[in-house]
């Protein structure tokens, strides 16, 4: 599936989802240059190729002569980049995929604002000139589907504002930047949005780095300290494995979709219950209690120990975030017309997300199948 290789600019490449698209664009032969920061004692090429060797320990060695890495930060302006590297990047990029986010759900709105909102307000503002002085076509923008915030309906790839309110100022900085972004849109920058759902481990390996969501509620069942746990009937997870959602995104790169800003969920419709990542999830670990679900109107918190009841904040909003009804037909309706759909989300897939997170240790397999 290979084309002629273009120019592609990426923010967030020592991230999940960074990371992983910059393995796959050097991997199609594309040319890549990512925004990084030095961080940590580490150096940006430090950072970069570590990440890139977790995925696959070619990708730096063999294809680095088509990575350039730039020392640079998305919350300064012009994202501190000096004029040289300003104007040669305004003659080369096709292509923005910006992926650059603080997504911690436990730090105030001001923390995550300076770079989900104004990180982005800067890349745009940089985009403006480009796309009129120089070869850039398009960006694509990386959101949550959980910008839905609280609302009950069906949300949708056309929806956005309907009066939601929040489970966490990470969901509030993403709606924020989604709206920030209509204005761009309207002053001639092409601007699509990949709105995501939860994001595990590759489907064949299990392999990520980063555990949250999902991994916090196995960790959480396998230390066996809960009697019971809530749930509702109508408590459904979208889920998609990192390298399903990588190869949805290229379908789409490849295949040159003509219309102009459109917001995509990169998800398969069907839904994933939490009471089905419960049974899977005690069979496959072997865990005893919770010895099963109650409806979540319920579920005494009151009971709790203080111990138990700082466990159960840390993914009490997960719950709260599976309640709303998402959908993504027109998304799936775009991938078919380039040949391409989300597989099932099975069990083999995530007993193999299991697999590998007890295998780094982040979960302890307690007893036998």
């Amino acid at each position: 599936m290979s084309k002629g290789g273009k120019n592609i600019f990426v923010t967030g490449a020592t991230g999940l989802i960074g990371s992983y698209l910059v393995k796959t664009f050097l991997t199609k032969g594309h040319k890549v240059y990512v925004l990084v920061r030095n961080k940590d004692g580490k150096t940006c090429e430090e950072r970069v190729k570590a990440v890139l060797e977790f995925w696959d320990r070619k990708v730096f060695k063999e294809m680095g002569n088509n990575l350039i890495i730039l020392t640079g930060d998305l919350t300064h302006r012009y994202l501190g980049l000096n004029i040289e590297v300003r104007n040669l990047l305004k003659e080369k990029i096709d292509e923005i995929y910006h992926c650059g986010a603080i997504t911690k759900f436990n730090l105030s709105f001001k923390e995550v604002k300076k770079t989900n909102i104004e990180g982005t307000k800067n890349i745009l503002d940089l985009s403006l000139q480009w796309s009129k002085e120089g070869r850039l076509k398009k960006i694509n923008y990386f959101s949550t589907v959980y910008v839905c915030g609280d609302y009950k309906g069906l949300f949708t790839e056309k929806k956005l504002d309907l009066g939601q309110t929040f489970h966490s100022p990470y969901e509030q900085s993403k709606f924020e930047a989604e709206k920030l972004i209509q204005w761009y849109r309207r002053n001639n920058l092409w601007i699509d949005i990949f709105r995501l759902p939860v994001v595990v481990g590759e489907s064949t390996t299990g392999k990520i780095f980063k555990f949250t969501h999902i991994y916090s509620l196995l960790r959480i069942w396998s230390l066996e300290i809960l009697d019971i746990f809530p749930n509702e009937e109508n408590f459904s997870i979208k889920i998609i494995p990192i390298d399903h959602l990588s190869k949805a995104i290229y379908y789409l790169f490849h295949c040159d979709v003509k219309k102009k800003n459109i917001t995509y969920h990169l998800f398969k419709n069907k839904s994933f219950y939490t009471s089905e990542i419960f049974f899977l999830a005690k069979r496959y670990i072997g865990f005893k209690y919770p010895s099963h679900l109650v409806p979540y109107k319920k579920f005494n918190f009151k009971k709790l120990s203080p111990i138990q009841i700082n466990i159960m904040k840390k993914i009490n909003q997960f719950l709260l975030m599976s309640q709303t009804k998402l959908s993504s037909t027109y998304t799936e309706k775009m991938l078919k017309e380039c040949n391409y759909s989300f597989p099932d989300f099975n069990k083999k897939y995530f007993y193999n997300i299991i697999k590998y997170a007890i295998s780094v240790g982040f979960i302890k397999k307690l007893r036998k199948k």
